[in-house]
């Protein structure tokens, strides 16, 4: 198994050999520690520019068609080893790891993955379960899961494929609500900069909860919080296949509300001074790592406005 992390990490392994891996890894609780201490010395897991926007598409298609049918997310992270310094480092991982073990300790020990503003990032933690991170979004979570749960804290949005553990469920703790699931595939959005929150639910069966309210959801099914209360509604594949492929696609959708999902990735705040141009409806498409510029220069096309920047991390809009 060593080989194949080495080529993993080297960027050689097909696909076939990538689900031989990580199904070894569902199996095989050392084998996965080592695989994410080596995600957690090196930082491997930074998602990187996507191109291609026929290719995903294309793709994004055929995975979503077997998701309603309720297949699993299969979608493997295949750009952890895009840095050449990482492939000089990492074939001298393996001998560290036999020659130094790590003593039991009480306390437990925690990790924060976070995404950079405008890029995503795929973790996999060591429970096996997968996580995609969206822009300016952040997760912490115990180097190693114990007790009789596997809590770990989110701030931001972030699409879970969660490995599946009856004895200890998976909870996801937000500073609104939380979502507890035992093995599933949802989204969760709750920026902590932001008073809205919402849970889309893909495959399994989650339960969202505070102090206050409780909502178990369907697959199909969204939890949205709307004056204070949580609201049952529909899901939206395009932030499920935003957070996979880095192309975030949106039909009919409002000005103010594609500069509200753009304040969250970028950290800025937008004010639009037009009422009328803020429920302006929109069509089209965001790529990963698209500057603010270029996207309000292509929406000034449809419709004619113009920007300042009136500080560093706020734009006009009039």
């Amino acid at each position: 198994m060593e080989d194949l992390l080495y080529r993993y990490f080297s960027g050689l392994l097909s696909d076939d050999e990538k689900d031989i891996l990580f199904g070894k890894m569902k199996e095989d609780a050392e084998l996965r520690e080592q695989f994410v201490e080596i995600q957690h010395s090196y930082s491997l897991a930074q998602m990187l520019k996507n191109t291609g926007d026929e290719e995903y598409a294309k793709k994004s298609y055929l995975q979503f068609k077997k998701m309603r049918k309720g297949a699993k997310i299969r979608q493997l992270s295949t750009t952890l080893a895009r840095y050449a310094a990482v492939v000089l480092l990492v074939a001298g991982l393996f001998s560290l790891f036999k020659k130094y073990i790590f003593k039991a300790d009480t306390e437990v020990k925690y990790t924060e993955y976070r995404a950079p503003l405008g890029t995503r990032r795929e973790v996999l933690l060591s429970d096996g379960t997968k996580v995609w991170l969206a822009p300016a979004s952040k997760i912490r979570t115990p180097v190693k899961f114990s007790g009789n749960t596997r809590a770990i804290e989110l701030d931001g949005e972030a699409l879970f494929d969660v490995a599946r553990n009856k004895k200890k469920p998976f909870i996801v703790t937000t500073g609104k609500f939380n979502v507890e699931v035992l093995g599933t595939i949802f989204v969760v959005n709750a920026y902590s900069r932001d008073k809205s929150f919402k849970t889309s639910l893909l495959e399994g069966a989650v339960k969202v909860y505070n102090k206050n309210e409780e909502m178990t959801l369907k697959p199909g099914e969204s939890s949205v919080l709307s004056d204070k209360k949580l609201i049952r509604g529909k899901i939206s594949l395009n932030e499920i296949h935003y957070l996979q492929s880095g192309i975030y696609k949106f039909d009919d959708m409002s000005l103010s509300g594609i500069v509200s999902t753009m304040s969250n990735w970028y950290g800025m705040d937008f004010i639009i001074k037009d009422p009328k141009l803020a429920k302006s409806l929109l069509t089209g498409k965001i790529r990963e790592n698209d500057k603010v510029e270029t996207i309000l220069t292509a929406v000034q096309k449809i419709y004619p406005f113009k920007y300042r920047r009136t500080v560093d991390n706020q734009i006009e809009i009039y």
